[in-house]
């Protein structure tokens, strides 16, 4: 379970779209997502349990949820973390 929980953090984080309206405020941030993953390997459920404190960080963390389907099946509610971080040269 270990494996597929880092596997799917991973995928999340791989599949993350930084907002460029958010890169160039230099906001950062994570969010913690919450959801489900349907038998079909689709994200369901979705919904921030913990801000960024700022919804255009937010609102990319659900995006990134959704765009690394397919996902792994676990059983139940997952939380994974959503980071955006930008590098000081960028």
């Amino acid at each position: 379970l270990d494996d597929r929980l880092r596997a799917i953090r991973e995928r999340i984080q791989a599949a993350v779209d930084y907002p460029p309206l958010a890169r160039m405020r230099r906001l950062e941030g994570v969010a913690q997502v919450r959801f489900a993953i349907a038998a079909d390997g689709r994200p369901q459920e979705l919904a921030v349990e913990g801000s960024t404190g700022h919804a255009i960080l937010d609102r990319a963390a659900l995006a990134a949820v959704e765009a690394a389907a397919p996902l792994p099946w676990v059983y139940g509610l997952l939380e994974v973390p959503v980071r955006f971080e930008l590098s000081r040269r960028q």
